[in-house]
């Protein structure tokens, strides 16, 4: 097998956990408002829990956990798990993109060092 093929699972992890993230994230700030009050905001979190968006991304990290287990059986976990912080370099780009987040020059710094450190690892 080849490097790329062997690394599917980790790269389907790594795509539905950031797709998970981002929609759960989506959906969550055209859901719920934001409030100090905690026990409102718990109210409105299930009375949302089972909107489809939602089901969705819980269903994406199921299967994403369940890739996870199926490339445990296949890499040490100190091989495999540094490639869990590209999560971290996706969600800080993509959330820019698709959410309006800000792009700072400490997240692209922080983005910049995490590669660094998956490529020293791997």
């Amino acid at each position: 097998m080849t490097r790329f093929t062997n690394l599917l699972p980790i790269i389907l992890i790594i795509l539905l956990t950031v797709t998970s993230q981002l929609t759960l994230k989506w959906r969550i700030d055209n859901l719920i408002k934001k409030s100090d009050d905690v026990s409102d905001q718990i109210q409105l979190i299930f009375k949302n829990i089972f909107d489809p968006y939602i089901i969705l991304c819980f269903t994406l990290a199921f299967i994403a956990a369940g890739s996870w287990i199926f490339t445990l059986t296949r890499f040490n976990l100190s091989s495999a798990y540094p490639y869990m912080a590209l999560n971290f370099l996706l969600v800080i780009i993509l959330s820019s993109i698709f959410l309006g987040e800000v792009l700072s020059t400490r997240n692209i710094v922080a983005a910049i060092l995490i590669v660094i450190g998956v490529a020293l690892l791997t």
